[in-house]
């Protein structure tokens, strides 16, 4: 397993960023930073310094949707793993027609994670990432 990985959380839910900060740090030896707006998730993914990024739907000021279409357009290459407690068909579709690398409903999973978060980082990994550190 890769640990010790830079991962964005993004997420206005407190409940939700305790449980997948614990886990992710605590667990499986990551290095975590949090925010709660959908301009501070963009602008941390776009400095770099970021090797993943779990991104909620429901985020502050700017959607997490409008988040992942920000990074797709920004050419930036890094798996983002988005969360939401809608777990209709119509929005799993329309986020996964983004790119993204995987989609989970809230409350996440932790097992489920964590093999995604592993899935993730190993096929990124792959393509090298050369990035700064947080």
């Amino acid at each position: 397993m890769e640990s010790g990985k830079r991962i964005l959380v993004a997420t206005s839910d407190k409940d939700e960023e305790c449980r997948i900060c614990r886990f992710l740090s605590e667990d499986e030896g990551h290095k975590i930073k949090v925010v709660e707006s959908g301009q501070e998730a963009v602008q941390n993914i776009l400095s770099g310094d970021v090797d993943l990024a779990v991104i909620d739907l429901e985020l502050n000021k700017v959607s997490g949707l409008e988040v992942i279409e920000e990074i797709k357009k920004s050419k930036v290459e890094i798996p983002l793993i988005v969360i939401s407690g809608d777990s209709s068909v119509q929005t799993g579709s329309r986020v996964v027609e983004k790119g993204i690398f995987y989609y989970l409903y809230k409350p996440v999973e932790m097992d489920v994670l964590a093999e995604v978060v592993e899935a993730a980082l190993k096929k990124f990994s792959k393509k090298g990432s050369g990035r700064g550190r947080f």
